[in-house]
């Protein structure tokens, strides 16, 4: 039992933090697209991450890669910005040239997005859903353990392991 609380405890804490991240990215994102200005930015090159996972079991290496695009665009005042992008696929979402439409903050204009559905709300979309279901599965083990541990009417626990011996 204590183990299972261990759990629910973890699950609960880890949803609550997750939760609230996602609650903050989606907060920033919101005053950006309710604030922001718009630009036409360029795809000056597409960073590649690279990720390489070793398999201790049967000795292999996987390598996983992560594209971020590269924008420049002029912000209101006339300053050329280059930034990066916040989101990366497992292959180009953009090509080397192309124009795309930048959502930024005239105060902070380098805290830039490409201004598409996928760029402004991946991050809160998965931090919010990662944070939900870990909150719900905290308090669902929270929930099946004080079922379990309730005494019965009387005081009695359900096995009768509580009763004197006679």
């Amino acid at each position: 039992m204590c183990i299972l609380k261990g759990f629910a405890g973890f699950f609960l804490v880890v949803g609550l933090l997750t939760l609230t991240a996602g609650v903050f990215f989606w907060l920033r994102t919101q005053k950006l697209v309710k604030h922001g200005l718009t630009a036409p930015g360029v795809v000056i090159e597409n960073v590649v991450e690279e990720r390489v996972d070793y398999d201790r079991d049967d000795h292999t290496r996987t390598t996983s890669r992560t594209y971020r695009p590269k924008v420049r665009f002029r912000s209101q005042n006339g300053d050329e910005v280059v930034f990066e992008s916040r989101v990366g696929f497992g292959r180009p979402a953009y090509q080397q040239g192309e124009a795309v439409e930048v959502l930024y903050d005239p105060a902070n204009p380098h805290g830039a997005e490409i201004k598409s559905f996928w760029s402004l709300w991946l991050g809160p979309m998965v931090a919010g859903c990662i944070g939900l279901v870990s909150l719900l599965v905290g308090v669902g083990i929270w929930g099946w353990l004080s079922r379990v541990r309730a005494p019965t009417i009387g005081g009695a626990s359900p096995s009768g392991a509580d009763r004197p011996i006679q």
